[in-house]
């Protein structure tokens, strides 16, 4: 007998206490389904509502997730981790076999979608739980950078320096492709983001 699955479709409540821009953000997408993830439920589906705003730019935003959990009396994965990534400028395929390499699959369809905004969630199962996210841009505004739609700056650079955040994030996997050449293993996001940064104080 195969895999058997129990489905249920869980409503989002926008009554949160998180801001309006933080419940479509990775914040919202944790707060939200990690829980859901903690008791075995693996989110496969997002649905939600579209609109029309401004000159007519479409949009959309999650209302509802349908997960299924094991009920075949097996217990792998236990759990499932879940995060929010916007995926808009990311360079392609590098950033598809970034993220994978980190163990993160996507969810279809949009967490949150609008204009420079292209929210989805990620999930892995619990044998990851607690390693490198791969959050290339989580990991920048950490480091300092400061972040708009399209662009990051550095403020140690002079000049009003900026980067595109497609031009950026390239770099940066292509410094986490070398060094895990070098090393014979996959060297993860952090050394490839502080070598990035080093190059860039130099």
């Amino acid at each position: 007998m195969g895999e058997q699955y129990e489905y249920q479709r869980f409503n989002l409540d926008p009554n949160t206490g998180l801001g309006a821009w933080s419940r479509v953000r990775k914040k919202g997408v944790q707060h939200y389904l990690q829980p859901l993830g903690d008791e075995g439920w693996e989110v496969v589906w997002i649905g939600g509502h579209t609109w029309a705003v401004g000159q007519g730019i479409p949009g959309s935003c999650a209302t509802w997730v349908e997960a299924r959990k094991r009920c075949d009396g097996a217990q792998i994965p236990n759990s499932w981790e879940y995060t929010g990534i916007n995926v808009w400028g990311m360079p392609n395929p590098d950033w598809d076999h970034h993220i994978a390499s980190r163990g993160w699959k996507r969810v279809q369809e949009a967490w949150f979608d609008y204009y420079f905004q292209e929210w989805f969630v990620y999930k892995r199962p619990d044998k990851w739980r607690g390693t490198d996210d791969g959050d290339i841009l989580g990991q920048l505004e950490i480091a300092g950078a400061q972040l708009s739609n399209t662009s990051v700056s550095l403020s140690w650079q002079p000049g009003g320096w900026q980067s595109a955040i497609h031009d950026t994030v390239k770099q940066i996997l292509q410094i986490k492709w070398e060094l895990s050449e070098q090393a014979g293993n996959d060297v993860g996001t952090h050394a490839a983001l502080q070598h990035w940064l080093a190059k860039t104080r130099q």
